[in-house]
């Protein structure tokens, strides 16, 4: 329908506060007679994924640790013939530990949670790529700096005979860029934008930011802020077919 607003337009800020007191008065000032509302619809689904590496190159290095996090969009209804929608952080997640295969120590002071555990001991990657590939399903993946963690997860997938699938991306960094501009497109500094709370001492670990990433995003959501490089384009990993087989071929 011409002119129909989307999800993220300024007019549904309210439904997208994280305070159920502004949403529900928000409600009671919509005209009932012109709304129609039904149980809640789940009509988009992203994931937040974000993974801790024993380096920076995807055919060389392991994943090590991954964290996955749930948001959903929901419809509840229509006003004037205008979806009435609200975003949902789940709490659904998911988070595995890996053994690369090799002995890896990390740096010292950094992510000392792992650093402190004999990875030895813990299953492979190919051990929880079911699992992986179930909570992923298909759907929307988001990251910050996207293709070091998409690169990472389609080498892993790679290595176990797998394709990774899913429907789109969206990149927070580069949605960082285009609406701050290059020097506020750290993890932190976008948090610090959104006075969210960031501490990598106390919680080093892949799901804690998996929860910032979908917490900034859903911020930047807030404020109308898409890149205009990433989101909704099912961009391939920029791994090429050549180094996907080279790593299939591994034993």
């Amino acid at each position: 329908m011409a002119g129909k607003k989307n999800a993220f337009d300024e007019g549904y800020r309210p439904f997208l506060s994280e305070n159920l007191e502004v949403r529900m008065n928000y409600l009671r000032l919509i005209d009932l007679n012109k709304t129609t509302f039904k149980p809640p619809k789940t009509v988009a689904r992203f994931v937040a994924l974000a993974v801790e590496t024993t380096g920076f190159i995807p055919f060389k290095d392991r994943i090590v640790d991954i964290g996955l996090a749930e948001v959903l969009v929901k419809l509840h209804g229509y006003r004037e013939q205008e979806e009435v929608l609200t975003t949902e952080l789940t709490g659904t997640r998911y988070r595995r530990l890996f053994d690369p295969g090799f002995e890896y120590f990390y740096p010292e002071g950094f992510n000392p949670t792992i650093a402190q555990r004999n990875l030895s001991y813990e299953d492979s990657f190919g051990d929880s790529i079911d699992e992986i590939v179930n909570f992923i399903n298909g759907d929307v993946i988001i990251a910050h700096n996207l293709y070091f963690h998409l690169d990472f997860l389609a080498a892993e997938f790679g290595r176990c005979g797998y394709g990774l699938d899913y429907q789109s991306t969206d990149c927070i960094q580069q949605i960082s860029r285009d609406y701050w501009g290059y020097e506020s497109d750290g993890l932190r500094d976008i948090c610090e934008r959104f006075e969210i709370e960031f501490d990598d001492i106390r919680f080093p670990n892949a799901y804690y930011y998996a929860e910032l990433v979908a917490r900034s995003w859903l911020k930047l959501k807030e404020k109308n802020a898409y890149s205009k490089y990433y989101y909704h384009n099912s961009k391939e990993p920029s791994l090429t077919s050549e180094q996907l087989e080279f790593l299939r071929s591994l034993p």
